[in-house]
């Protein structure tokens, strides 16, 4: 029961803050590819809430470390907000820039999927999923070699990269990805830090470096 209130409210939570900024921006309801990046972003957080057992959620409910951590955590939410709140303004009131092309809206869409789906995957296979960098040993903490993390070291921050690299497109707005392309960036410094804070800390990580050499994408990094 406990979960399904807990899902239910990230559920809700995510149509009110997705949903009230592109909306309430745009100043109108009657914009189709908005609804379907909505449903998306609601469909898939549903999808890996219900995923998650509840020692994960109380762990990534954790506030982050340090000063760094903690401002990272502030900030996040307003940039965030930026990136529909533009989307909404130029897709509904000024068309500043929503002029990408149906085509490169429905792959930026069909991108967007494939990442959560890949996110969807990693938070399966991975019980130590954690927002906060640190070494859980309260919980066990040990290296996942299972699933994605057979490919790349860093395959959540893959698919948060992927996610936000597409959703300018997607939602149909050049504007609006410039603070994305900003979040999607942010993933790859945050996999430079972690792979280090992870090499220095947790034990077996070199040699699982050795089997996997790619931090985010097999073949490239």
């Amino acid at each position: 029961m406990k979960k399904a209130a807990i899902t239910l409210g990230l559920a809700l939570w995510t149509s009110t803050f997705i949903g009230g900024t592109l909306f309430l921006s745009a100043g109108s309801v009657d914009i189709p590819l908005l609804w379907a990046n909505l449903l998306v972003w609601v469909g898939f957080t549903t999808v890996i809430a219900w995923m998650m057992d509840l020692d994960l959620m109380r762990e990534r409910s954790r506030v982050g470390q340090g000063i760094r951590g903690r401002l990272i955590q502030i900030l996040g939410l307003p940039v965030l907000a930026s990136h529909f709140i533009i989307a909404g303004l130029d897709l509904g009131r000024f068309h500043w820039s929503d002029s990408i092309p149906m085509g490169l809206q429905a792959a930026g869409l069909g991108m967007m999927v494939l990442a959560f789906g890949l996110l969807s995957w990693t938070i399966f296979v991975n019980p130590f999923f954690a927002k906060a960098v640190r070494i859980q040993k309260d919980r066990g903490h040990e290296i996942v070699t299972s699933g994605p993390y057979r490919y790349a070291r860093h395959p959540g921050y893959a698919a948060f990269f992927f996610i936000f690299l597409a959703s300018g497109l997607a939602l149909g707005s050049w504007a609006s990805s410039i603070p994305a392309v900003g979040v999607a960036l942010f993933f790859i410094w945050r996999t430079v830090i972690e792979d280090k804070f992870l090499q220095e800390n947790l034990a077996g990580y070199p040699d699982y470096i050795e089997r996997v050499p790619y931090r985010l994408l097999p073949g490239l990094w």
